[in-house]
């Protein structure tokens, strides 16, 4: 009886532990993660925009050579839409800078949810101010139009609380946002 409660007690211990170690690797994937972007910064490779998650600009343009390349192969047609969000600058003046990241956060996040292999996702270029985000589609020329479509229909629905000064959320005033479309199919 003694060894089998001296089993129990040690399999218990060797879940704790795994459950410890479970937590520690994580953490160092975590720290590991945060540690690459910082190197990527520094070397300025960084694939992917600080505020949105979404592709940088750069990357975006290397990936959209290969997907006309794979899309051409297979006969399919491509499309390369702008998405700007309307009144940007309105937004940001109006409402503050915290508000405008919340705003494109919240927009990338919903095209996002479109990336696929027929599908690629992009910050627009960081100096130009007439659209936000760039998006690569393959696929029939109505496909790409109604993802379009579908998309500007998606970002007219989400709105938010205004971000104040020191980043909290105001109860009283919302925001809501409309997006331009651009379109080279």
């Amino acid at each position: 009886m003694k060894q089998e409660q001296l089993k129990k007690i040690q399999i218990e211990e060797i879940r704790h532990l795994l459950s410890h170690l479970h937590g520690e690797v994580t953490g160092l994937d975590a720290s590991y993660h945060r540690l690459l972007l910082v190197l990527e910064k520094f070397e300025g490779t960084t694939q992917f925009d600080e505020v949105t998650g979404v592709l940088s600009y750069e990357t975006f343009g290397r990936k959209w050579k290969d997907h006309l390349s794979k899309a051409k192969a297979l006969g399919q047609n491509t499309g390369l839409l702008t998405l700007g969000i309307d009144e940007s600058l309105e937004l940001q003046e109006v409402h503050g800078a915290g508000t405008f990241r919340e705003v494109k956060k919240r927009v990338a996040q919903l095209l996002k949810r479109y990336e696929s292999p027929n599908c690629l996702v992009g910050s627009g270029i960081p100096t130009e101010t007439s659209f936000d985000f760039v998006v690569a589609f393959s696929g029939t020329d109505a496909e790409i139009v109604a993802a379009a479509e579908m998309m500007r229909r998606f970002v007219e629905r989400i709105h938010g609380p205004v971000i104040d000064l020191h980043g909290k959320p105001s109860a009283q005033v919302q925001w809501k946002c409309t997006l331009s479309v651009g379109s080279k199919l």
